[in-house]
């Protein structure tokens, strides 16, 4: 099976997956697909929207039902948490509509939002809204570029051996530099 197979049968579950994990990358490349005609339009925005938003909610719902027992066992977490919870207690529901971009806090934000106590349908309603229209815009601009993107494509497909031998070797380096570190 090759990938325009693979992504015909299996892409829209691929971006469901993935956009749990990744959001914004997902719909950008899934706009992408769009364009080269392996996706269907309307499911990639709707499916990246769900993958996003449910992992959204999750963290928020976890920080709502076990927040304190999570803290507890991942002290690590404390800073972030405490970072996210004064931006929320200084700018307030501003919090919720502009924490998808805020690099480092994007998955801690809900869960602290969570341990505010606030309603959850409030949450749900403005933090689903806003993952649409950002997620709708950056896939929209995946399918407007797509044409360029997919010139960019052939470059790569014709020295993928020199990208996959770079790639291995800065995974290579990064694990080197890593168990030095460690000892």
């Amino acid at each position: 099976m090759n990938l325009e197979d693979w992504l015909n049968a299996y892409g829209i579950w691929a971006i469901l997956v993935a956009s749990c994990f990744e959001g914004e990358m997902v719909s950008v490349l899934s706009g992408i697909g769009s364009r080269a005609g392996h996706l269907p339009w309307p499911w990639v925005i709707f499916v990246s929207w769900l993958g996003t938003f449910s992992a959204t909610q999750a963290w928020f719902f976890a920080g709502r039902y076990a927040g304190e027992q999570i803290l507890q066992r991942k002290p690590h977490l404390g800073p972030k948490i405490e970072r996210a919870t004064q931006m929320i207690d200084k700018w307030g529901i501003a919090v919720f509509i502009f924490y998808r971009y805020l690099y480092g806090l994007r998955t801690v934000t809900p869960f602290a939002i969570g341990m505010t106590g606030i309603a959850p349908i409030k949450f749900v309603v403005i933090d689903g809204l806003c993952w649409f229209l950002w997620l709708g815009t950056l896939a929209s601009l995946g399918y407007a570029f797509g044409d360029i993107a997919l010139g960019y494509l052939d470059v790569i497909v014709q020295y993928q051996q020199w990208f996959l031998g770079l790639l291995l070797l800065l995974i290579t380096g990064a694990a080197f530099r890593y168990l030095i570190r460690k000892k």
